[in-house]
């Protein structure tokens, strides 16, 4: 059994074995071509772009990037590799021909910048070398002191 849904031009035809007569159905129909494609990118990796399904946009048939068909199945979302953090436009298609589209600019790069004061290593390092002097200068009257020197 089969459903046939047609809006205005466009019509399509619905797998209807298990589908129930007695309750509501609600069928999203988008047919604007100027939605905007939900997306977001990753922020650990600047070429991934992961197309969030919206609801009111409704299964997604095809994806072009850059005006190429991308080979995957996307119908709920998906995510994409972009090669080298280049300007990109992506455009989704739905069953009804609805379009749903975002231009992508570069993302930048976060870099922070970590500033490393060697002045303080170098004052412990002059620190534990002085220590280091000492302790070996009285080795011998530490370890009397202790007990533990063998020699008077």
């Amino acid at each position: 059994m089969t459903l046939k849904l047609q809006m205005i031009a466009k019509s399509h035809i619905f797998d209807a074995q298990t589908f129930q007569f007695y309750s509501n159905h609600l069928f999203v129909v988008n047919l604007d071509q100027d939605n905007i494609l939900n997306v977001t990118r990753d922020e650990n990796n600047k070429n991934l772009v992961i197309i969030n399904h919206d609801e009111n946009f409704g299964p997604i048939e095809q994806i072009l990037v850059d005006g190429k068909e991308y080979e995957r199945r996307c119908k709920t979302g998906c995510s994409i590799v972009l090669p080298n953090n280049e300007s990109v436009t992506l455009e989704a298609y739905n069953i009804w021909g609805g379009r749903s589209s975002i231009s992508l600019d570069p993302m930048e790069s976060k870099e922070e910048n970590i500033k490393f004061d060697e002045s303080d290593i170098i004052w412990y390092a002059i620190l534990g070398l002085i220590a280091g002097i000492i302790l070996w200068r009285e080795s011998n009257r530490i370890l009397r002191w202790l007990g533990l020197s063998t020699v008077d």
